[in-house]
């Protein structure tokens, strides 16, 4: 995975990505046709510069993916 910072309008804010890491796994299952589950974790370093003032940020995100047992879901109403 790769991430960019876009400029997003006015204002006096600065983003540097100072380092990225990705790493996951997908398990196929043939038998089926389809995916079974994934696994994806990205870790994000970066420094942001507001007003002057420089905060190194790191945020870590994790997803995990299965599939239902045969059952249809459906999407959970936030």
């Amino acid at each position: 995975m790769k991430t960019a910072v876009a400029p997003g309008g006015a204002g006096s804010l600065q983003t540097e990505i100072k380092d990225q890491k990705s790493e996951g796994d997908i398990d196929f299952d043939r038998a089926a046709g389809h995916v079974a589950k994934s696994y994806a974790k990205v870790k994000l370093s970066l420094a942001i510069t507001i007003m002057g003032t420089k905060v190194d940020q790191v945020a870590t995100n994790e997803t995990t993916m299965r599939l239902a047992d045969g059952a249809a879901t459906e999407p959970a109403n936030n």
